[in-house]
């Protein structure tokens, strides 16, 4: 499930809110659990800076505060083991 995130990563799909809106959530599913095991860190890592990136980048044109915090609430108590 990993792989397919990191396709999903780094699709144009993504970039887009309404996707994003969807895909988000299994994304960040994913991550947690591969994290939480201590397993395919610096696949997760690329992963997550493909997402922030293209975060960074939709917020010029979209709000992206729901996004940014359904991603710390969904990584923060895991990335602070």
């Amino acid at each position: 499930y990993l792989s397919v995130s990191l396709s999903l990563s780094l699709s144009p799909c993504i970039s887009l809110s309404e996707s994003r809106r969807i895909l988000l959530p299994v994304v960040l599913h994913h991550i947690h659990l591969h994290l939480r095991q201590q397993k395919e860190l610096l696949i997760c890592s690329g992963i997550l800076s493909s997402i922030f990136s293209i975060i960074k980048t939709s917020s010029l044109d979209t709000p992206v505060q729901e996004e940014v915090e359904m991603m710390v609430e969904s990584l923060l108590d895991v990335l602070l083991q």
